[in-house]
């Protein structure tokens, strides 16, 4: 992951703190599934960055063999 996406990653993080704690008892199930959003969307991404890291490596090994 490079530094922009860590740096959006914190962002993400500050802006569900601080969402967390604005929270009233009539909103606590839509931030509860905000929370959830999040953390599901930070996990897509962290699987794609490391399927684009081994689909580099594979076609580095095939560019290596061919020439």
């Amino acid at each position: 992951m490079g530094a922009g996406a860590a740096i959006l990653v914190v962002l993400a993080f500050l802006a569900l703190l601080f969402g967390l704690a604005e929270l009233t008892q009539a909103t606590t199930g839509v931030g509860v599934i905000a929370a959830g959003c999040l953390l599901a969307i930070l996990g897509r991404m962290s699987q794609a960055d490391h399927h684009h890291k081994k689909l580099l490596e594979a076609l580095a090994k095939v560019d290596a063999t061919t020439k």
